[in-house]
């Protein structure tokens, strides 16, 4: 099968199975505005980020280590069942310090019900990603797209009814996305057949001290990564106060429309660059493929500012409606974690995970300077440019390392397409809601009309595909 054309396949289901998730969780937003306070969103924003700052840690980031070792070309019948197995021993360890951890806690400092919640949720997520990585490896795509679907209506389920008709609050929130991990651990372990890829005879400690070379640099590289996302609502906490965060979280919320595309690119990106990195034809490969990625990355950014400013008021209550001056920085800084992403999965190709830490740590700290310096002087909006220049680093930190010997970029068009999202992002600022829109149209047309080669191209993708 031709590479772009796998690709773009790949892309369509992983979309089937991720497109659910994202959009209910916008339209799962006016119930959480109704069933939480923007006190009781902001602690649940911040429970969840700090799940995935431990998960990252606990999990050893063993994860990405499985996916690129069963991908590894020629792989026999027994290496992919050492790579299972020593997976997930390493989950089941990680595991059973976690349950010390929670036992010394309840006996000691802490005492509270969130707690049991907060562990559970990042034991089980550490199973379902291990497992999902597998089946991605695996070539299990579409099983591993449909685990998205079945997810997002069990989620969406619980919420309803936990939320909204139990009135659970937090617990409800947790206990709902706890759930949806255990029956997809379930799912995954029938689909892959789990019990006959692990046994402890297959444990090769040289294949476990490879793995964990090649993941534990990913640790501190995905620790700097929450410390971009995560501690930015922890200064927001401390200068703005609660209600800032519950503003910043719902902010959040509608440039996950742009994550909507880039989880799910990224996923088949990794598969590709993976299956790609010895062709001879890597450089036109992974160049053609950027292009096309933030010329469709800037498009949907710009029809989303034509819209945003009056469209805010309809999906969220009214003490949320200011979150939508964040959303401009917040949707660029989205724009350059992706492409932070698209530049870093080359080191995870090339399984060189340590050049990608230095590049996250200065993105990191320039987010965190910027975010001490900016909430106490202009407020709630210095977290969007900070969160904005602590990605746009990162990513030029990675695009001047790799570009020479990975990826070419077409500057002038990158330029141009940078500028009309700056020109959308002024105008909402400074005209009405309708003016806004007026103009940003017409900035959408016109970013259109500089990139109609790839727009030409889907929509001819697209009509194939309907034809089929």
């Amino acid at each position: 099968m031709n590479r772009y054309k796998k690709l773009i396949n790949n892309s369509l289901i992983f979309a089937i199975g991720n497109f659910g998730s994202k959009i209910i969780n916008l339209v799962m937003v006016p119930l959480y505005t109704f069933a939480l306070t923007t006190e009781e969103y902001g602690l649940v924003d911040l429970l969840t980020t700090s799940a995935n700052l431990l998960f990252v840690v606990v999990s050893l980031g063993i994860g990405e280590a499985t996916i690129r070792f069963i991908m590894k070309k020629n792989i026999e019948n027994l290496e992919l069942k050492q790579v299972v197995t020593v997976t997930l021993c390493i989950n089941f360890l990680s595991t059973l310090v976690m349950l010390i951890i929670y036992l010394v806690l309840t006996m000691t400092i802490i005492n509270s019900n969130l707690l049991g919640y907060f562990i559970l949720l990042i034991v089980v997520q550490q199973f379902q990603v291990s497992l999902g990585q597998i089946s991605r490896g695996y070539g299990k795509v579409k099983e591993y797209a449909l685990n998205g679907i079945i997810m997002t209506i069990i989620i969406a389920s619980l919420n309803i009814y936990l939320l909204g008709y139990l009135n659970l609050g937090i617990v409800g929130y947790l206990l709902s996305i706890i759930l949806a991990n255990v029956f997809s651990i379930l799912y995954f372990s029938i689909v892959l057949k789990i019990i006959s890829l692990i046994n402890f005879k297959y444990l090769d400690i040289k294949l476990l001290v490879s793995m964990l070379k090649y993941s534990i640099p990913l640790i501190p590289n995905g620790i700097m990564w929450w410390l971009i996302n995560g501690l930015t609502r922890f200064l927001i906490l401390l200068f703005v106060g609660a209600s800032g965060n519950g503003l910043f979280a719902v902010a959040s919320k509608l440039p996950s429309i742009l994550s909507l595309f880039t989880s799910v690119f990224q996923q088949a990106w990794q598969l590709s660059a993976f299956e790609e990195y010895d062709s001879d034809s890597r450089q036109e490969f992974y160049s053609k493929t950027f292009k096309i990625y933030y010329q469709f990355l800037f498009i949907i950014s710009v029809a989303i500012l034509v819209i945003v400013k009056e469209g805010i008021g309809l999906i969220v209550q009214s003490d949320f409606k200011q979150s939508w001056i964040l959303i401009p920085a917040l949707l660029l800084g989205a724009i350059y974690q992706s492409f932070s992403s698209f530049f870093g999965t080359a080191n995870l190709a090339a399984m060189d995970t340590k050049k990608m830490f230095s590049s996250t740590v200065i993105g990191s700290i320039i987010s965190g300077i910027a975010n001490l310096v900016l909430l106490p002087t202009i407020g709630i909006m210095g977290a969007g440019i900070g969160t904005f220049l602590g990605f746009f680093v990162m990513w030029y930190l990675r695009a001047y390392n790799k570009t020479e010997n990975f990826i070419i970029i077409s500057k002038t068009n990158f330029i141009y397409n940078n500028l009309v999202f700056v020109v959308a992002s002024i105008v909402i600022f400074t005209f009405n809601s309708l003016v806004a829109s007026v103009i940003n149209l017409i900035l959408l047309c016109t970013l259109i009309i500089l990139n109609r080669e790839m727009v030409l191209q889907a929509v001819g993708i697209l009509r194939k595909n309907e034809r089929k």
